[in-house]
């Protein structure tokens, strides 16, 4: 710790947890409570907001009370940090943990621990035969689900080990996790005793608590706080933004103060003091600013240390703590610190930056873990970093960034003014360029050049154009320069404003990603509505805005690509159907639940249509020509329907649920009785395939789209044609009614959206905008939106009202072949 006098230390912690032996302020109650409660019921839930301090209650106050009362405290448990990919990840963390108690002679070796059960191992190491007790304590427990969403077995076999260690009633388990991740414990707590129905839940502290922790440290250290002036930094501390009815935005006083954030301010205002303080007051108190910028400035002040001591640049050191302590989904990751560097970091930098409590290490069989010291500092590291890059790297420096994470898309190029400064920035300091922005810049150049040839091919022939009629312009060309130069001036001001408003989505995006894209889009629209490119920083900033904003999880693609997805009507599952054969269900969190080989042989059996039953209990999926009907729950088969004499390319179920329509290669439209599996109806489609069929809302009509460019609406009793749309110069690969029944829409290969009057099959609007074959569509269930995968890899979102575009989302390597929205 730093000091502002001799023997004089700083009594805050920064943004690490109380250690044993410090003592822990402004939680004697909770610390009586919370060893009450797990003393009477053996096995306890401590949950709290992220932020709230349940590590320092553990460490500093609970464990000592415990160890006071003649109970063996185990070293405390992380299951997410087990050194050797052998066994049951979890298991063998939790060993791994206990191990560390022990020393080095007696620990066990790995290939022995993984053979381990935890009652086994407790068993081999009892507790003192003085001890009341042993307690196990199992810190940032959410990370069970965290670690690896998709490994439902891994957690269902170490929780029921987990139960049997707990069955031996001299054991006293306390289970710690945020409280956002309590729901997700549900489906593994059938083998704990109690279901760990005895929870405690540690609240932020109070802002009169908080102030007591503040005088207690600080008089503890020899400089009292003055007792207004703790007060007053206890409630600038609380301070949150409401809104009102009116829409604005209000600051004012809130009811508790977040520890980390004490902690920090707590340790910056103690490190600013003059060596003779005597005192706090009101005055120091006013000079240190907003709480989040005190989180974010202790963040660079730590940095720039890192980078100074070490000699590594400030940019990696930032990038690191991004791209390796900031997961995607914006929680803390781990990263195994080698002998050399730790994931890219030179030792030499790390070690700094633990010493400031930015980075806190977990020892596990001779292996270090990093990760960020506290959960409440990824917002401030996210918005700090923004803030630098923005300053301190060039255009072209930010753009190789964005296209090497994105995976080097054509859309992320330079063009125009910015490839301009690029190539400006690099003539000058062409010694630094880096492997990734040297590439990003010939191929932006390359993609320059052929924009120009196209642009001088349409200046050749607007000269011919105006020699044909030179003598009529002559007599306009007064009026029209004048009217160009409004023109231009109208256009640089709006690819300006394009360019302020990119700029400010990429800044407000690790802080805001909704106002990012808002503002992104607003970029977009800014030189579209002029019918101008859109600037290329608008184009990037879209990107990154729609990836923070909307990616929720990605799925593994299948052996050979997905060919359809559904959603289950109440939003809780997906599935997907592949190239590989293979039928596939997810939970809404991404992980799969089941999976099965359809076919005989995935490789002349594909699965290629799907569907879901308005009840969510069926799944459908069509198995070369047949159709199977399967459980959704389970996933056992319960019907396979056999007609077609070709691939099933489509399915659907009746709004009612009662009948289900399939289309395939053989032209044929079949309408079968789910209940008994008996053909009801076949229509005679096409005389090529029909790629997609569904049913109006009330269930009466029935469309088909078919490889003759044309849908075609069916009386659905009888199969009797009613009337045909016509307009697409391609095959047309999906067809859907609005939910309102007023519309039908329908996609082509001829690179359009189409949208008709579902009473006379009138055309109404044409949607151009993709590049490629337009393969599915989709509308809200609200029907306020359309959605349009395509070929091109792009899903693009049109508002349903006016169809005008909204949005378009990117991210795929490859084709869209399908897109649906959840329920809500």
């Amino acid at each position: 710790m730093s000091t502002i006098a001799a023997g004089r230390q700083n009594p805050f912690v920064g943004p690490r947890p109380f250690e044993p032996g410090e003592t822990l302020y402004g939680r004697d109650r909770e610390a009586r409570e919370l060893l009450a409660l797990l003393v009477a019921e053996r096995i306890v839930l401590l949950y709290s907001p992220s932020g709230a301090g349940k590590t320092s209650l553990v460490q500093a106050a609970l464990i000592p009370r415990l160890t006071a009362r003649d109970f063996f405290v185990r070293p405390i448990i992380r299951v997410n940090l087990a050194t050797a990919a052998v066994g049951n990840r979890y298991s063998l963390a939790t060993l791994s943990s206990l191990e560390e108690g022990l020393p080095a002679a007696e620990q066990t070796p790995l290939a022995d621990l993984a053979a381990l059960s935890l009652d086994a191992y407790l068993n081999q190491h009892p507790p003192p035969a003085e001890a009341d007790g042993e307690v196990l304590i199992l810190d940032q427990f959410e990370e069970i689900l965290t670690a690896d969403p998709s490994d439902v077995a891994g957690r269902t076999a170490f929780f029921a080990e987990l139960g049997a260690a707990l069955r031996n009633r001299n054991r006293w388990a306390l289970f710690m996790l945020r409280e956002d991740y309590i729901a997700g414990l549900d489906p593994y707590l059938l083998p704990i005793p109690t279901r760990l129905n005895n929870t405690y839940r540690l609240d932020l502290l109070s802002v009169p608590a908080a102030a007591e922790v503040m005088r207690g440290l600080a008089g503890a250290a020899g400089v009292p706080f003055v007792p207004a002036a703790a007060a007053q930094l206890a409630t600038n501390l609380s301070r949150t933004t409401t809104q009102r009815a009116d829409g604005t935005l209000v600051a004012q006083p809130g009811l508790t103060v977040e520890p980390v954030q004490l902690q920090i301010v707590g340790y910056r205002l103690w490190e600013r003091l003059p060596p003779d303080a005597t005192q706090i007051g009101a005055a120091e108190v006013a000079d240190l600013g907003d709480v989040d910028q005190a989180l974010g400035a202790y963040y660079a002040d730590q940095v720039a240390r890192a980078a100074g001591t070490s000699g590594v640049p400030e940019r990696t050191i930032r990038q690191w703590f991004e791209r390796r302590l900031i997961t995607p989904q914006g929680i803390r990751g781990t990263v195994l610190a080698g002998a050399q560097e730790a994931e890219g970091l030179p030792i030499a930098a790390v070690a700094p930056l633990r010493n400031a409590y930015l980075v806190r290490g977990e020892r596990r069989r001779g292996a270090t873990w990093l990760e960020l010291a506290h959960d409440r500092l990824v917002e401030p590291v996210l918005r700090n970093n923004a803030a630098w890059f923005k300053v301190n790297l060039s255009t072209l420096q930010r753009q190789t960034d964005l296209w090497a994470e994105q995976g080097r898309p054509e859309g992320l190029l330079l063009r125009g003014t910015a490839l301009h400064e690029a190539e400006q920035w690099a003539a000058a300091n062409s010694d630094a360029l880096t492997a990734a922005e040297r590439d990003l810049l010939a191929r932006s150049r390359a993609a320059e050049r052929r924009a120009r040839r196209v642009r001088n091919l349409a200046i050749g022939a607007t000269v011919l154009a105006i020699a044909a009629t030179l003598a009529f312009a002559t007599a306009l060309l007064f009026y029209n320069r004048a009217e160009a130069q409004r023109r231009e001036a109208e256009r640089q001001a709006q690819i300006n404003r394009a360019r302020e408003l990119s700029a400010a989505a990429v800044s407000n995006l690790p802080r805001d990603s909704l106002l990012s894209l808002i503002l992104a889009r607003e970029a977009v629209e800014t030189t579209r509505a002029l019918g101008e490119p859109v600037v290329a920083e608008a184009e990037a900033a879209l990107q990154q805005a729609v990836q923070a904003s909307r990616t929720r999880w990605i799925v593994t693609p299948a052996a050979r690509g997905f060919q359809d997805l559904a959603a289950a009507p109440d939003g809780t599952a997906l599935f997907t159907t592949g190239n590989d054969g293979v039928l596939r269900r997810f939970t809404a969190d991404g992980a799969e639940t089941w999976q099965i080989q359809a076919g005989d042989s995935a490789l002349d059996q594909p699965a290629l249509g799907l569907a879901v039953s308005p009840d969510g209990a069926l799944v459908a999926a069509g198995i070369g020509a047949t159709v199977v009907i399967f459980a959704a729950a389970e996933g056992t088969e319960l019907l396979a329907l056999e007609g077609h004499a070709d691939d099933v390319l489509s399915l659907a179920f009746s709004p009612d649920g009662a009948t289900l329509a399939s289309a395939g290669s053989d032209g044929l439209a079949i309408l079968w009785d789910v209940a008994t599996g008996e053909e009801l109806l076949a229509i005679e489609a096409s005389e090529v395939e029909v790629f997609s069929v569904a049913f109006s809302p009330d269930g009466t009509q029935l469309a088909t789209a078919t490889g003759d460019d044309v849908a075609i609406v069916w009386d659905a009793t009888d199969g009797s044609e009613l009337f045909v749309l016509e307009g697409h110069t391609g095959a047309v690969q999906g067809v859907l009614w609005h939910p309102a029944g007023d519309r039908i829409a329908t996609v082509s290969s001829d690179l359009t959206a189409r949208i008709w009057d579902a009473t006379t099959g009138a055309p109404l609007d044409v949607l151009r905008g993709h590049t490629g074959v337009v393969e599915r569509l989709s509308y809200s269930p609200q029907g306020d939106l359309l959605a349009t995968a395509a070929q091109d890899g792009t899903i693009r979102l049109w508002a349903a009202a006016d169809v005008r575009p909204v949005l378009t989302l990117a991210g795929h390597a490859n084709a869209v072949t399908g897109a649906v929205f959840s329920p809500d």
